[in-house]
């Protein structure tokens, strides 16, 4: 890949500098490039996607975050997806939402991801192949998966995770039906029933889509919800995916009907008795404490990621300018 000289020089001194120091340079220039719209720029990251996932392993916290950062960047670049799927930066990004408690990580963290996992199955097919490739990993799912429980007051990390979940779940049944399982399908009805955020709603309406219920409306939801779940006891997991199931096979309109769907729902039940439990990660994430080992500013360690259990939480709710991409939609 030819860049320019001139941008090259510019991210040359990164180098030869310390961990820190190399870290917020990079971030530094890709945040500048980025907000100017100079994708003839970021060509020149191309020599320097090695050291960037090499800092996000770093033992210096702010180096960590400022990677991440860079990368959230870095990764508005389609050129560069190639370059950054081969430097494993997807098993990265997936270790960072697995044990960092800092939003600020997490934020940045879920903005690659989007930017990595947004291809096209027509136009970008063996890219679209790489992410299928990576969601057969069950671990990494969970992890991604439970992001969308997050409490309702995190506006940026549900925007973020809920468009992610838009690109996995596009032309990928299997996927589809697996966030039915994790509670994900019922997730985004209440956010379209009780959330106010408009950006939330606007990546909620793209998972929808992607899940192909675009057209079931929230009243209806609510509606057989209420005679399936409340008052005859039924989960919401096995309405969901009963509703999922007539639409994704041609009968949108016994969706809509409350006796058809109660066989369907019913049938469920009695089938499958495992749906509560194979994906049961609907616990919401804590605030950490502030007497946490991980507010130690002499603590650059990060915790460990050795299970699914390990997700720590998530320090604040609220989007900041400095976590990343301000847009939280699809980040084209």
């Amino acid at each position: 890949m030819s860049t320019d000289p001139e941008y090259q020089s510019l991210l040359a001194p990164a180098l030869s500098m310390s961990e820190r120091e190399a870290a917020a340079h990079y971030y530094n220039l890709a945040e500048q490039w980025y907000h100017l719209q100079n994708n003839k720029a970021f060509k020149a990251f191309s020599k320097h996607i090695t050291r960037i996932t090499k800092l996000l392993e770093s033992s210096d916290k702010f180096a960590r975050l400022d990677a991440v950062r860079a990368l959230a960047f870095v990764a508005a670049c389609p050129r560069l997806h190639r370059q950054l799927f081969e430097n494993d930066v997807l098993k990265l990004i997936i270790y960072i939402l697995g044990s960092s408690p800092e939003a600020a990580n997490c934020e940045a963290a879920l903005v690659v991801l989007n930017h990595l996992c947004t291809q096209s199955p027509k136009d970008q097919k063996n890219k679209f192949a790489l992410v299928t490739d990576f969601c057969k990993d069950k671990q990494s799912l969970i992890i991604i998966f439970r992001y969308a429980h997050v409490e309702d007051r995190c506006l940026s990390i549900i925007a973020n995770v809920m468009s992610v979940l838009a690109a996995l779940c596009t032309e990928r049944p299997n996927i589809q039906e697996h966030c039915i399982r994790a509670g994900i399908m019922e997730r985004a009805f209440i956010l379209k029933t009780s959330h106010r955020d408009r950006i939330v709603r606007a990546n909620v309406d793209l998972y929808l889509q992607a899940m192909q219920l675009q057209e079931y409306s929230v009243d209806k939801f609510n509606e057989m919800n209420t005679l399936m779940c409340i008052n005859m006891g039924y989960s919401a997991r096995a309405l969901c995916l009963a509703i999922w199931r007539l639409i994704v096979t041609q009968r949108y309109n016994d969706a809509l009907k409350s006796n058809t769907l109660y066989t369907a729902v019913h049938q469920i039940s009695v089938e499958d008795p495992t749906l509560e439990d194979e994906w049961n990660i609907v616990a919401k994430f804590v605030p950490k404490k502030p007497n946490s080992k991980y507010n130690d500013p002499n603590n650059q360690q990060l915790p460990s990621s050795k299970s699914e259990n390990n997700i720590i939480g998530i320090d604040n709710g609220y989007h900041n300018n400095n976590n990343g991409h301000n847009n939280h939609n699809n980040h084209n």
